[in-house]
């Protein structure tokens, strides 16, 4: 007879005691320890109490670590929302000065809205940059310098003069 190759598929053994009881909250604990950082992970097969206990500390873990960085998703959300703009009004006013067959320059001296756009997008750029954590001291210091000439053109763009 042939000899058959090793099963490569792992095997599980049931278990003796049934893990889950009705109203355990052992399925959240598996679910919420997927997010939770390797050392903080409770190891449920260490636990020497009940299974509601375990459940409950990878629960309260969970809790304390957010699985979406709101400030990280603002931050970046604000850059590229801003770079966007810019670009937009770029493209426009090349398209504009190809239609008038001036020189972008000319038109872009004249324009007002490029202006506008431009500041607005800058402060939108700077502030993402400000916003986002662990930047160094000059970073922050370069990207307040931006953010301040953006509010300042915004500022003086306002009046009608």
């Amino acid at each position: 007879m042939a000899e058959q190759a090793p099963d490569l598929i792992p095997r599980t053994v049931p278990s003796e005691e049934p893990r889950a009881v009705v109203g355990s909250h052992d399925h959240v604990a598996s679910a919420c320890t997927i997010a939770t950082p390797a050392l903080a992970r409770p190891r449920l097969e260490d636990s020497h109490d009940d299974n509601t206990t375990a459940s409950r500390h990878a629960v309260a873990i969970t809790r304390e670590t957010p699985m979406i960085d709101v400030r990280f998703v603002v931050a970046h959300g604000l850059w590229i929302l801003g770079a966007a703009i810019e670009l937009a009004a770029i493209s426009y006013y090349d398209w504009l000065a190809r239609q008038r067959r001036r020189p972008l320059r000319q038109v872009l001296r004249s324009a007002r809205g490029w202006h506008s756009s431009f500041a607005g997008g800058g402060l939108l750029v700077a502030s993402g940059f400000l916003l986002m954590a662990g930047t160094r001291w000059w970073e922050r210091a370069v990207w307040l310098v931006v953010w301040a000439g953006a509010a300042v053109e915004m500022w003086r763009l306002r009046s009608p003069s």
